[in-house]
């Protein structure tokens, strides 16, 4: 027998030598019996439970009367009936406030396969613990139906749903809130299997400890699934395996309210067909993912480690923090990002956070593309102290593509090597203000032929854009950036930039290019080389450019040059105590408009410089290739 102590009815059901041999009997009996008064606070009852499989059970439970079990598995409330739709008459044991339930198994199957079938169900403050819960076929299979207003604690509880042809949710919580310490839930089959569904919320739900295992839903399989409420999910953790058009490991579906995911451990996986597969998935609602590792693996749709996204026509602002996070995502043959995030932010100045990630993303299509961090809010994230690789087969690779915002990237390590169809690219900056500071990139394509190139870093239609500190490395057999800044204002100071062209005789290497836009270039070091082609060390195309105290390096290859400026306008580049190193020629200018270059005190190495348009004016110069000839200037052309 249990523990009867604080009790002041004890009631025992048993098999035979008790008081009731059925547990609805034994309740019902509570204030309908002269011989059992009604239970009160200062009269509380406990309905004891011996061993044994109890059948055709439809128990009630009332407030001040506790049922106790001989533990799970041993203790079984087992019926065959459910209902057409949610509510009492679909479970087994419906919950009442100030009630406990513990140390049993409760079951329920359907009696008409179109029924719905809670194992339990209630609407008021149950405490469940040691409770196992298993509903087995109909409709809609619910382990626990927690319903309007309802808000049960549950310690040590296991819910299970399977065999439903709609929906199988271990755990549904609806229009009531919720309390968990230890969780394990299991569901599976049907058109949707959720571990546990959170559905408008009466305040904020609080589970920790949670175990999700979720398989086998045709159209949804979700670990974890909230609307419209405020949930924090403190040690969580999730197994998602199917087929399903949609498998998630966490999703929020909440304009404005609050998902808090903190020390998880979440594994969703797809074996075949196109379905897309999430890690976490914030949709419209505030996201905060700390101290978790997040692995997604598909074999035919898009692969997401993590996805902050903001629902078309929603206004509410929601932003996400993301720290201290492992998230790997690889797909067969679509596109894999390990972290996305398109949410319409606060402010610009409330910038998202993410800090601490290590991020991992493989893709294996042509056609498809693959990103470790895809930034597409409009407000802009700040990212510090991430780690990123990207690998695979796909057209496009991205350790960090930022489209939109005013995004901050520091203390960044990338690692960008694959065989991409197109070109692998370490990082790209679209947005306005957007800045990458303590950052070392590398970029290496090794699909082989022409087309295949790499780019270390590019600031791209953007401007006020700013790398500083950052060290980029690119390689390819074919054309290679290390560093590209296209049609943007950008500053870069600190940074070294080496691209190397290891192959094809039409392959281009720049250290750095400048087309379109304007570049300011402090104490850096841009440096090229090509096997057989031609490379710049700065080129300098329809580009306003000012660099100081900088090398521009280009060796190797049919022709090198340290600086080539060339434009179809009027445009000017200044080059101010600088080095400046090509075999072929140390400076070109040309194009058909008309390039002015300015040089002072600068050391050139290498061949002649060449005007072919434009003006040239040089200032103290010492070209030590021609036998340092120092050119007090200024003269034009260049020495």
């Amino acid at each position: 027998a249990g523990s009867f102590v604080g009790y002041e009815n004890v009631i025992v059901v048993a098999k035979s030598g008790g008081d009731f041999t059925a547990v609805s009997a034994a309740v019902d009996a509570i204030g309908t019996d002269p011989d059992y008064p009604a239970a009160s606070s200062t009269q509380r009852y406990l309905v004891w439970v011996a061993p044994g499989l109890y059948d055709d059970e439809h128990v009630v439970m009332k407030p001040f009367v506790d049922i106790e079990g001989s533990g799970q598995g041993v203790t079984v409330l087992r019926s065959i009936g459910g209902d057409t739709w949610i509510g009492a008459s679909s479970a087994t044991v419906v919950g009442a406030d100030d009630a406990e339930l513990r140390d049993l198994t409760v079951e329920i199957e359907p009696a008409v396969a179109t029924h719905m079938t809670h194992a339990i169900f209630t609407e008021g403050s149950t405490t469940l613990r040691n409770v196992t819960a298993n509903a087995v076929g109909g409709n809609y299979a619910r382990g626990l139906m927690i319903h309007t207003g309802a808000s049960p604690l549950m310690i040590d509880v296991i819910a299970r749903a399977s065999g439903g042809s709609q929906s199988n949710l271990g755990v549904d919580v609806y229009r009531a809130t919720a309390f968990a310490d230890g969780l394990f839930v299991e569901a599976w089959g049907g058109s949707e299997a959720t571990g546990v569904f959170i559905n408008e919320a009466s305040s904020e739900v609080q589970l920790e400890n949670v175990t999700t295992r979720v398989s086998d839903g045709t159209s949804q399989t979700h670990g974890l699934k909230t609307n419209l409420s405020d949930v924090t999910l403190e040690g969580y953790r999730t197994t998602v395996t199917s087929n399903a058009t949609s498998s998630i490991g966490v999703w929020c579906d909440d304009q404005g309210r609050v998902l808090k995911v903190i020390d998880a451990t979440i594994f969703v996986s797809t074996s075949a067909g196109s379905g897309a597969a999430r890690g976490v998935y914030g949709s419209s609602c505030h996201l905060d993912v700390r101290n978790a590792v997040i692995d997604v693996v598909t074999a035919g749709g898009s692969a997401r480690g993590i996805q902050h996204h903001q629902v078309t026509g929603t206004t509410t602002a929601a932003d996400v923090t993301i720290a201290d996070v492992e998230a790997r995502a690889e797909s067969g043959s679509s596109a894999a990002y390990g972290i996305l995030t398109s949410a319409a932010l606060g402010a610009a100045e409330t910038y998202g956070r993410v800090t601490d990630a290590n991020v991992r993303a493989t893709g294996g299509s042509t056609g498809q593309s693959t990103w470790g961090i895809r930034q597409d809010a409009p407000g802009g994230l700040h990212y510090r102290g991430l780690s990123i690789a990207v690998g695979g087969e796909a057209n496009f690779l991205y350790g960090i593509q930022a489209p939109r915002g005013a995004s901050r990237f520091d203390d960044v390590v990338i690692d960008a090597d694959g065989d991409a169809e197109a070109t692998v690219v370490g990082a790209e900056l679209y947005g306005a203000d957007s800045a990458m500071t303590n950052a070392r990139v590398r970029a290496v394509n090794n699909a082989s032929g022409t087309g295949h190139d790499a780019v270390g870093v590019k600031s791209n239609s953007a401007t006020g854009v700013r790398f500083a500190e950052v060290t980029a490395f690119a390689q390819a057999e074919t054309n290679v950036w290390g560093a590209d800044f296209f049609n943007s204002e950008t500053t870069a100071t600190r940074i070294e930039a080496r691209a190397v062209s290891t192959d094809a005789a039409l392959g281009f290497a720049f250290g750095v290019r400048c087309i379109g836009g304007s570049a300011n270039i402090h104490d850096s070091i841009m440096h090229a080389a090509s096997a057989t082609g031609t490379s710049y060390g700065y080129r300098v195309d329809r580009c306003d450019s000012s660099v100081q105290g900088s090398e521009m390096v280009a060796d190797g290859g049919v022709s090198n040059y340290g600086l080539s400026f060339t434009t179809t306008t009027a445009h000017t580049a200044i080059v101010k105590q600088s080095v400046l190193v090509g075999s072929t020629n140390v400076v070109v200018t040309a194009g058909t408009g008309t390039p002015d270059l300015i040089v002072q005190d600068a050391t050139f190495s290498g061949g002649a410089s060449v005007l072919t348009s434009g003006t040239q004016s040089c200032t103290a110069i010492v070209h030590d290739s021609a036998g340092i000839v120092f050119t007090p200037g200024p003269v034009s052309p260049c020495p």
